[in-house]
C-alpha cells in the first residue's frame, strides 16, 4: 500500500534512473529495480545437459536457496558454497563435488543383494544384474540402468526447472492477485459500510425532521382546538351567571310584593344557547413506509467459478522489452486534417473521429490499417472523446448536452448523464465499468475557474464512484484522458497540472508523473491522450514535445518513443499486439508503431 504522503513526495518521472544514449542518438532508459524470473525453460528442453542456473537446491546447512550448489557424496547432502567449510568441519570423511559430478549409489540386484546392478527391468520394474538379465528377464525389456539413472535425472532437473520457473511464479502471482482482489475487497466493504450508516444516519435525521414537523403540527391544532374550546366553556358559564341571577332575581319577587308586581319576564335571551364551535379531531394514519426501499438495496453477491486449467510453459514467456529502435510499422491517412481520438478495436483495425480543416465531421469512423474506411457511425455532434464499449458499439462525450452516448449500427442512445458536469475522456475498462473525466466552469473567484473530477459508472451507466479529492485537496485541475492499467490503477492525464495522477481501483492517490522534466530532454510537459500495454507501462502522449512518454506501473520513466517523428500526438491506442496506434492532431494521420520486442 502506499504510505500517506504528498503528492511531491511520490513524483515520478526522474530520479534514481541509469540511462545510456547509444550512438543513433536515440534514448533508453533501464530503471533501478530487480528483475523477475520471467525466462522460459525452453533451453532446457532441448538440451540434455543440465543448466544449474535454472533452478535453486535448498542447502542442508542453513537451509537457504542456491542457485550453485555443491553435493557431499559421502553425505549426499546439498551444500551452498558459504557453508562448505562449515560441512568439512562436521565430524567424518567429506567429499564434496560439483553437483553435476556427484556420485548417487546403484542400487543392489533385487536377486543378489551383493552385487550391484547393471540394468532395470521395466516390465517388472526392478533393478536386476547381468545374471540376471540374461535368465530370469532376458525376454523382458531392460535399461541400462545407468542411463535410465541419467535420463530420469534429466527429466527430473526439467521438472524441477520449470517447478520454480514457470509453476511457482504462476502461483505466486495468482496469490498476490488474489491478496490484492481481498484487499481490495474488505476496502470496498468498508466503503459499503459507511455508505450504509451514512444512509441510516440520513434516514435517521430525515426521520426526525419528518416526526418534529408532524409534532408542531398537532401542536397548532390543539391549541386551536382548546382555545375556541375555552371561549365556548366561557360564554356558556356567562349565560349560566345570568340564569342564575334570573332564577334569585324570581325568588326575591316571590318573597315580597312590591317586587312582585314590578316584575317583568324577561327570560326568552335566555332560553337561546350561543353558537358553539365544533371540531373533528384529526387523525394520525401512520404511514406504511418501505424501510428498505428507503434505505436502498444491496444486490446479491454473484458468485462464479473460474474453471481450473492447465499452466502451460509459455505462461513464463520472457517479459516484452522496449525495442533499441522502435519503429513505425504504418502510416494511416484518414481523410481529415485533425485526428482527436483512436480506440482499437482489433490487431489491424480502430475506431477515429475527427475533424476536416474547415469543416466538422460528425461521425465516428472504422479504420483498417490499410486506410479503408470499415464503417462509420453518424453522430449528432463531432466527437473528441471516445471508447470501445464492446466490438461495434461506441461510447461518446457530448458536451452539448451532457451526457455520454451509446452508438452502434442498431441502437442510439444517452448512455449517462453527466448533468451539469461536461464529460471528456472516458475508458472502458476489464470489467466493463465506465471511467469519465468530467469538468465544470466556477463562479467563484480561484486560483483555479473549473472543477474537474474522474467518476466511475457501472456496465449499466449508474455512477458508483467519485474521483475528487485527497485530504480534502482536489485531486485534478483538469482530468482529460484516462486509462485503465493491468493493475486496476485508474490513470488520468491533467492538462492544466502538466502531469498524470494515478489512482488505484479505489480512488486512492498513488503517485503522479510530471514529464521527467529534472533529468530528461525536455523542460514541459504537455499530457494528453494515454493508454497501458500488456507489460502494464503506461503509454503517454507528450503533445508539443512530438514523443510518447513510457513510464511503468510505479510511475519510474522508462523510454521516449518516437522522439520528434510525430506531430501534435493526441489520442492513442494500444492493440492486442502492444502496438500503439497514435493520432496526429495536425497531420491527419495515425501512426502504429512497434516499440516491443
Amino acid at each position: 500500500m502506499i504510505r500517506e504522503a504528498d503528492e511531491e513526495d511520490l513524483e515520478r518521472g526522474s530520479d534514481d534512473l541509469d540511462s545510456s544514449v547509444p550512438d543513433d542518438g536515440g534514448e533508453t532508459w533501464t530503471p533501478k529495480v530487480s528483475q523477475t524470473l520471467t525466462d522460459s525453460t525452453s533451453d532446457l528442453e532441448s538440451s540434455s545437459e543440465f543448466n544449474e542456473a535454472q533452478f535453486a537446491l535448498t542447502c542442508a546447512v542453513c537451509g537457504q536457496s542456491c542457485s550453485t550448489a555443491r553435493f557431499c557424496n559421502q553425505c549426499s547432502l546439498y551444500i551452498c558454497e558459504q557453508c562448505v567449510a562449515q560441512h568439512l568441519k562436521t565430524p567424518g570423511k567429506h567429499y564434496v563435488v560439483d553437483f553435476r559430478e556427484r556420485n548417487i549409489c546403484v542400487p543392489r540386484c533385487i536377486q543378489h543383494q551383493s552385487t550391484e546392478s547393471t540394468y532395470q527391468c521395466t516390465t517388472c520394474n526392478v533393478c536386476i544384474c547381468n545374471d540376471c538379465m540374461m535368465t530370469m528377464h532376458r525376454l523382458h525389456r531392460n535399461v541400462h540402468i545407468k542411463e535410465e539413472m541419467d535420463r530420469q535425472s534429466n527429466t527430473l532437473m526439467k521438472n524441477m526447472a520449470e517447478l520454480q520457473s514457470v509453476i511457482k511464479p504462476v502461483f505466486q502471482q495468482k496469490i498476490d492477485f488474489m491478496k490484492l482482489k481481498l484487499a481490495n475487497a474488505k476496502r470496498a466493504y468498508d466503503v459499503m459500510d459507511s455508505d450504509i450508516s451514512m444512509c441510516a444516519e440520513k434516514l435517521r435525521r430525515d426521520v426526525d425532521l419528518a416526526i418534529e414537523a408532524l409534532k408542531l403540527e398537532a401542536e397548532k391544532y390543539r391549541k386551536e382546538h382548546t382555545r375556541e374550546l375555552e371561549h365556548d366553556i366561557s360564554v356558556l358559564e356567562t349565560k349560566l351567571i345570568e340564569v342564575q341571577e334570573a332564577s334569585k332575581k324570581g325568588e326575591n319577587a316571590l318573597s315580597n310584593s312590591l317586587e312582585l308586581l314590578k316584575y317583568e319576564s324577561n327570560i326568552e335571551s335566555l332560553k337561546t344557547i350561543p353558537e358553539m364551535t365544533d371540531f373533528e379531531l384529526p387523525v394520525f394514519s401512520p404511514g406504511r413506509v418501505d424501510v428498505k426501499a428507503g434505505v436502498g438495496q444491496l444486490s446479491r453477491l454473484v458468485k462464479s467459478v473460474i474453471p481450473s486449467s492447465a499452466i502451460k510453459k509459455r505462461s513464463a514467456k520472457k517479459s516484452k522489452k522496449i525495442k533499441s529502435e522502435p519503429m513505425i510499422e504504418t502510416s494511416i491517412t484518414v481523410g481529415e486534417r485533425y485526428v482527436y481520438d483512436v480506440a482499437c478495436a482489433s490487431k489491424s483495425s480502430a475506431w477515429m473521429c475527427g475533424a476536416g480543416l474547415f469543416y466538422y465531421d460528425n461521425n465516428v469512423r472504422l479504420i483498417e490499417k490499410d486506410g479503408n474506411n470499415k464503417e462509420t457511425l453518424e453522430c449528432p455532434i463531432n466527437p473528441k472523446y471516445i471508447a470501445l464499449k464492446s466490438p461495434g458499439r461506441v461510447l461518446f462525450s457530448d458536451d452539448s448536452d451532457k451526457t455520454v452516448k451509446l452508438w452502434s449500427r442498431d441502437y442510439k442512445g444517452v448512455f449517462i448523464k453527466t448533468d451539469s458536469w461536461t464529460p471528456e475522456g472516458l475508458a472502458v475498462t476489464l470489467s466493463g465499468d465506465v471511467i469519465v473525466c468530467q469538468y465544470k466552469k466556477t463562479e467563484v473567484a480561484a486560483e483555479h475557474n473549473s472543477l474537474s473530477r474522474v467518476v466511475r459508472y457501472n456496465g449499466e451507466g449508474s455512477e458508483f464512484r467519485k474521483m475528487e479529492y485527497r485530504k480534502e485537496k482536489r485531486l485534478f485541475w483538469h482530468a482529460l484522458f484516462v486509462a485503465e492499467n493491468r493493475n486496476f490503477d485508474v490513470c488520468v492525464s491533467d492538462s492544466a497540472k502538466h502531469a498524470v495522477v494515478v489512482l488505484d481501483k479505489m480512488g486512492e492517490f498513488q503517485f503522479i508523473y510530471k514529464g521527467n522534466i529534472k533529468t530528461g530532454k525536455y523542460q514541459s510537459f504537455n499530457p494528453r491522450g494515454l493508454d497501458t500495454d500488456s507489460q502494464g507501462n503506461i503509454l503517454i502522449s507528450d503533445y508539443m514535445n512530438y514523443t510518447l512518454h513510457i513510464i511503468d506501473q510505479y510511475g519510474n520513466f522508462l523510454h521516449y518513443l518516437m522522439r520528434k517523428h510525430l506531430k501534435f500526438p493526441l489520442g492513442i491506442s494500444v492493440d492486442a499486439d502492444d502496438k500503439v496506434w497514435v493520432g496526429e492532431y495536425n497531420n491527419g494521420t495515425i501512426a502504429v508503431i512497434e516499440y516491443l520486442a
